[in-house]
């Protein structure tokens, strides 16, 4: 298995459906997948090939893909189409279909059930994001969840290969910001009118100075700044 940790990440969703039937579960995904079909009409990209969904190790050429007859994740011109991949894309593009659902189910409950059923095929970045959604959202019930150090050694094993231009410039600029959160929680701790903030607050202040950047933010999440906090990230 590429992702060591997949069946942990499985696990995690499926402790976010605890309490879910499998009729609701079945209801949900027809609703996410009428909001995706919409999405590709209005938005899909028609220019290009739909680019068909594989998995990582698949090396063979892509094949023409009608547009017609691709799933709405093939029409968004990503590396590995996955319907983990557009998720997150409607979300932070705050598309109205998808985002009614989100309103109801909640983002953490839809990237479940998605990861449950599709993420033998996605992207380890996609699913490192899940797991950054799922920390948080376990920090700020019961604290950091245990294998965070992990899922980031695997990104870093990605890097290592190639996968991503640059890697040892992002690397020096990453240890950077690090040592920068680290410094701004401790100057929060040192003066009277921060020190009592809760963590999650800190962490929400520090990104927000940290980060100017606004994609590079989205990047980071506040349960990945807790972690850096805390040193298990």
């Amino acid at each position: 298995m590429f992702y060591s940790n997949l069946e942990q990440i499985k696990a995690e969703a499926r402790q976010r459906l605890s309490g879910k039937d499998a009729q609701a579960l079945t209801q949900l995904w027809d609703e996410i997948y009428c909001a995706f079909k919409t999405w590709k009409q209005e938005h899909g990209d028609r220019d290009r090939k739909p680019r068909p969904a594989r998995g990582l190790l698949d090396i063979l050429p892509d094949k023409p893909l009608p547009f017609k007859k691709a799933e709405p994740w093939e029409c968004a011109d990503f590396i590995m189409p996955n319907p983990i991949a557009l998720a997150r894309k409607l979300w932070l593009e705050n598309y109205a279909p998808f985002k009614a659902i989100m309103d109801r189910e909640g983002f953490g409950c839809v990237l479940a059930l998605l990861t449950i059923k599709f993420a033998d095929t996605a992207n380890p970045d996609d699913l490192l994001a899940v797991h950054d959604h799922f920390v948080m959202y376990e920090s700020i019930v019961s604290g950091i969840a245990a294998g965070r150090r992990s899922i980031l050694q695997l990104q870093e094993n990605n890097l290592e290969k190639g996968r991503l231009k640059g890697a040892q410039t992002q690397k020096e600029a990453a240890a950077e910001r690090d040592k920068e959160i680290l410094n701004m929680n401790a100057d929060l701790l040192n003066h009277s009118n921060t020190a009592r903030w809760k963590l999650e607050q800190r962490a929400a202040y520090i990104r927000d100075r940290v980060f100017k950047n606004e994609e590079t933010k989205k990047k980071y999440s506040i349960g990945t700044i807790i972690g850096k906090i805390q040193g298990q990230a």
